[in-house]
């Protein structure tokens, strides 16, 4: 890619991201639609433009760095979660000790896994 493709499609797409973020749109879904319309040649033009959105190069209104919030998990599947990796953690144990700590150990585990299932991911790409 050049400077002068560059230079060309980086007012359409920052056009096309206010457009997007007005009609009450977020930069990750203009991303997804970006990637879906046009492929993966329009990733190293999606980086430049992002790039000078985080230098205030170029204005974008509104532009939020946190992804869209995951839907919350089942509180009941959490709990079943928690448990099993309780039992496991016990029966590596033989069964000895303090079954709190097994529970507060196994506690702590999920919830670091649910938190890193829900972080912020690249978007998917697609085929052209």
């Amino acid at each position: 890619m050049t400077s002068t493709d560059r230079a060309a499609v980086t007012p359409l797409l920052a056009d096309a991201l206010r457009l997007s973020l007005a009609r009450g749109g977020s930069v990750h879904g203009f991303t997804r639609y970006a990637l879906r319309r046009f492929g993966r040649r329009v990733i190293p033009h999606l980086e430049h433009l992002y790039a000078q959105v985080a230098a205030g190069e170029v204005s974008v209104p509104r532009v939020s760095v946190s992804p869209p919030s995951p839907a919350p998990i089942d509180p009941q599947r959490r709990q079943e979660m928690i448990a099993n990796t309780a039992y496991l953690k016990a029966e590596r144990a033989g069964f000895s000790g303090d079954p709190q700590r097994y529970w507060d150990e196994a506690e702590a585990e999920v919830d670091r896994q649910l938190r890193h299932e829900h972080a912020p991911g690249a978007p998917s790409v697609g085929s052209d």
